[in-house]
């Protein structure tokens, strides 16, 4: 639930990955117990009080359309944005997919979080804590960081620092432009698997349905 004493955010929901260490499958198709992942991921900031998600589709984009059209009523409380890449737009560079989210998600005033479809254990919890953590930290940018200095998401980014991003920028680069000086960024350090468990390759499918008793279902093409 939208709590009235914080400001607006944005979601970018990063669906266009072809999966290919999965056989070949977007990734938001998959389902986690008998729900569609891209589903899933939207509800949960729905819950977390963001009032709209941009969800980038490239790769099985129709399939995925096909699935937010099915849930439409399911998120009265949030507008959901169907963003559909170009095919010479769709890479394995998931920073193409992450330019393209920014610049349909940007809003004035408006902070903006920025996830992957395939982390199936993300909380609303999870959200609100990592935006907690700017906030107490007066900080641009925000991410889940463990104690390896592995990033993990979402990834919080402020109103002032999206509209000082240069996103019309040809080749654009979000990593790129968090690693400079121009913001100032606080990681959460955090061992909490629900920031890096993605479903790259069927052993993590393995292991997270073992581990948190998820029953996890790749579906045929």
């Amino acid at each position: 639930m939208k709590d009235a004493g914080l400001p607006a955010a944005s979601g970018v929901l990063l669906c266009a990955g072809r999966g290919r260490r999965l056989g070949g499958i977007c990734k938001g198709r998959i389902l986690i117990d008998g729900e569609p992942l891209v589903v899933r991921q939207l509800r949960v900031m729905q819950q977390s009080g963001l009032q709209r998600a941009v969800v980038v589709m490239g790769f099985q984009a129709q399939q995925i359309a096909e699935i937010l059209a099915q849930a439409k009523d399911e998120f009265s409380a949030m507008e959901v944005v169907p963003l559909r890449l170009a095919d010479d737009q769709i890479s394995d560079d998931i920073q193409v997919s992450v330019a393209h989210g920014l610049r349909a998600a940007e809003a004035a005033d408006a902070h903006l979080f920025m996830t992957l479809v395939d982390l199936p254990l993300l909380t609303a919890g999870h959200y609100q804590a990592l935006r907690l953590h700017a906030q107490a930290g007066g900080a641009d940018i925000a991410m889940p960081q463990n104690g390896a200095g592995v990033p993990g998401h979402p990834i919080f980014i402020g109103a002032t620092a999206l509209a000082a991003m240069p996103l019309a920028l040809p080749g654009f680069r979000l990593r790129e432009w968090i690693s400079k000086d121009f913001f100032r960024v606080r990681p959460m350090i955090t061992e909490d698997a629900a920031h890096f468990s993605d479903l790259d390759t069927a052993q993590d499918v393995a292991a997270l349905a073992h581990e948190y008793g998820l029953k996890i279902v790749i579906p045929s093409h």
